[in-house]
C-alpha cells in the first residue's frame, strides 16, 4: 500500500533508509527511531514512546536554548546535526522530552549546565571576527566578552562588517528579538563607491530580492558625501549588501550603529556593555 504524506511532504526526497511514522494527532512526521537507527543512536521502543511521552519534561531544544546553547532554531540543528547525547546516548529528535533536573546533557561532549543565569550583553564587533561558537575559529566575536559560561551572537555581522551586535545566553531572548513579527528595527551606516544622488536612494527605497523575498529599507537617509544610513526591519543574510549592490553601487564599509532604542554610541572597538533588564524590556516596548 502506497505511503500518503502530509502535502508539505509530498515533494521530498527520503532515502531507502528512512521510515517515517505519522501520529495522527500531530501535524508533523516523527522519525521511528527504533527503526531506522541503532548503535549508540538513542532507540525508543513501543513502550519508551509511551513513557516518554506520558512523564513530565522539556522539549530537547528548548531545555538547550534555554541554556544558552544557542538559539532555538539552531539548537534543532545541533541535534539533528547528532551532535547532542542524553545520558550517554545519542538524540537527534529535537522534541524528545527531557528532565533538565536530573538527565546529563551533552553538547559536543561538553556538559550542558541547566538553566544558569541569563546575561545580555552590546558588543561593539571590529572588522575581521566571525559571529560563531566554533571552537576552531581563531577570531570569534563572544571571545571578547569578559564572561566564562558559554555565550552566543544574536544573530550574525559577516566579517567584514562591524558594529552593534547582542550576545546572550538566553535562547528564548534571541528567538523573540529575530523573529520577523518583532518587527525590531535594525540601522547600519555604510559607504559607498560613489557620490550619493537623489535617483540612488529611490533605487536603494525600491528594495530587491533577498533569499527568494523582496525585501525594502523602512527608511534611507544621506548623511554625507558617499556615506548614508539604511535601516531595515528583517535584517536578512547579507540584506543591506544586496539593497545596496541591487541600486548599482558597491559596499566599502559598512557598520550597524542600532537595534531598536540601543545605540552603539561612543563605545569602543570591541569593547562591550552588559544590558540592564531596563534596557532589555525597551526592546519590545
Amino acid at each position: 500500500m502506497k505511503k500518503k504524506y502530509p502535502n508539505n511532504l509530498k515533494n521530498r526526497n527520503f532515502s531507502d533508509e528512512e521510515h517515517l511514522r505519522f501520529d495522527s494527532e500531530k501535524t508533523g512526521p516523527l522519525l521511528d527511531i527504533g527503526d531506522v537507527f541503532s548503535g549508540s543512536k538513542m532507540r525508543c521502543s513501543a513502550k519508551e514512546k509511551t513513557d516518554s511521552s506520558s512523564r513530565m519534561g522539556m522539549r530537547l531544544s528548548k531545555v538547550l536554548a534555554a541554556s544558552g546553547v544557542a538559539s532555538r532554531r539552531a539548537c534543532e540543528k545541533i541535534i539533528v546535526d547528532g551532535r547532542v547525547r542524553v545520558n550517554g546516548n545519542q538524540v537527534i529528535v529535537p522534541q524528545t522530552l527531557v528532565d533538565p533536573t536530573s538527565d546529563i546533557i551533552e553538547v559536543d561532549g561538553q556538559k550542558v549546565q541547566a538553566m544558569p543565569p541569563r546575561v545580555y550583553f552590546l558588543l561593539h564587533k571590529p572588522l575581521g571576527y566571525v559571529c560563531t561558537n566554533d571552537p576552531k575559529v581563531k577570531r570569534r566575536a563572544v571571545d571578547l566578552i569578559p564572561y566564562e559560561e558559554r555565550l552566543f551572537t544574536i544573530g550574525r555581522l559577516d566579517k567584514d562588517t562591524s558594529g552593534l551586535i547582542l550576545v546572550t545566553n538566553d535562547g528564548h531572548f534571541a528567538h523573540k528579538l529575530m523573529h520577523p513579527s518583532g518587527g525590531i528595527q535594525k540601522e547600519y551606516l555604510v559607504k559607498v563607491d560613489k557620490e550619493l544622488s537623489h535617483d540612488d536612494l529611490v533605487a536603494l527605497s525600491q528594495g530587491c530580492m533577498v533569499e527568494g523575498v523582496r525585501v525594502s529599507p523602512a527608511s534611507v537617509k544621506k548623511v554625507r558625501h558617499g556615506t548614508m544610513k539604511i535601516v531595515v526591519h528583517e535584517g536578512r543574510h547579507h540584506e543591506v549588501r544586496a539593497l545596496v549592490e541591487a541600486a548599482g553601487m558597491e559596499v566599502l564599509e559598512l557598520k550597524r550603529i542600532r537595534i531598536g532604542p540601543l545605540l552603539l554610541g561612543k563605545l569602543e572597538v570591541g569593547a562591550c556593555k552588559r544590558l540592564s533588564q531596563k534596557e532589555i524590556e525597551t526592546l519590545f516596548t
